[in-house]
C-alpha cells in the first residue's frame, strides 16, 4: 500500500512512510512512560 519502504540488500532498512501524527497513540504509552 506504499507505507513501508525497503531497501532489498540492505539489513534493517525499513523505512515507515506514515505521518506520526496519522499513527493510532495508545493509551498506555501515556500513563507507562519508561
Amino acid at each position: 500500500a506504499g507505507l513501508i519502504r525497503r531497501q532489498p540488500g540492505v539489513a534493517r532498512s525499513i523505512q515507515i512512510l506514515v505521518d506520526p501524527q496519522d499513527l493510532p497513540i495508545l493509551p498506555w504509552l501515556n500513563s507507562n512512560p519508561s
